[in-house]
């Protein structure tokens, strides 16, 4: 072939599967809200062990994942010109527990994707990795962490930047979720994204000296919610990146 004719034919290619991609059916799936954990890092008595006690909260109430559905919703138009996006709720705890091939499964998600036959589904789901919390020295932590929650530790000591101090004890709000992608006709994996975002805050800023009360309910939450919205704000487009780069 005529190598001008080879080189334009390309181009149409090009053109055609970015236009095809641009108006893909998108089905979004959030399931990290129902729950927040609290994870204090403790020292066992007589030894230099550290072990991590978790408290978990039930937060259904506090529509986090509604915070998530809305961030992809407002993000994909503009990632895809011309997607189609449903957002699907799912409520029962055993969607939030099931493995990703389980979930799949469910007859209350399978009837909703049968009822919008999606071409691709983000899936945002909790995501188990190592304690690594931030500081502006390099990480620290202890355990594990998974989902949305607060990590609290009562006895490091921070120094802080510039104030010429050291702080004990800080609580930092975390995010560990994962997001997937995944083809709607055979549930094949696409591609996984994962989040491990988290933001310390001093002891010292806590009138109680607790690093609990570092801060308050109101500001807890808040920041949760930020977190969110930032972590797919930024990791969203690598998301649908991935699709590209397996081609």
């Amino acid at each position: 072939m005529n190598p001008l004719k080879l080189l334009l034919a390309t181009l149409l290619f090009c053109a055609q599967s970015a236009q095809a991609a641009d108006h893909l059916r998108y089905a979004v799936v959030s399931l990290v809200g129902d729950q927040l954990t609290v994870a204090a890092r403790k020292l066992a008595t007589g030894t230099r062990l550290n072990r991590t006690e978790n408290t978990v909260l039930s937060v259904q109430g506090l529509g986090l994942d509604d915070e998530v559905l809305d961030e992809v919703d407002k993000l994909l138009p503009a990632l895809a010109p011309g997607a189609q996006v449903s957002l699907l709720g799912l409520s029962s705890s055993e969607a939030y527990s099931a493995p990703t091939d389980k979930l799949l499964q469910l007859p209350a998600l399978q009837k909703a994707l049968q009822a919008e036959h999606p071409d691709r589904i983000v899936l945002i789901r909790k995501l188990r990795s190592d304690a690594r919390l931030q500081l502006s020295d390099g990480n620290v932590g202890n355990g594990y962490l998974e989902g949305l929650g607060f990590y609290i530790d009562s006895t490091l000591r921070l120094e802080q930047e510039g104030a010429g101090r050291t702080d004990k004890g800080f609580i930092s709000p975390y995010v560990y979720i994962q997001l997937t992608l995944l083809d709607g006709r055979d549930l094949r994996e696409i591609g996984t994204v994962p989040i491990t975002a988290s933001r310390p805050f001093a002891a010292s800023a806590s009138p109680s000296g607790l690093a609990w009360d570092a801060l308050m309910a109101e500001e807890k939450v808040a920041i949760l919610r930020t977190m969110l919205q930032d972590a797919v704000r930024t990791k969203l487009p690598r998301l649908l990146a991935s699709e590209t780069r397996r081609k």
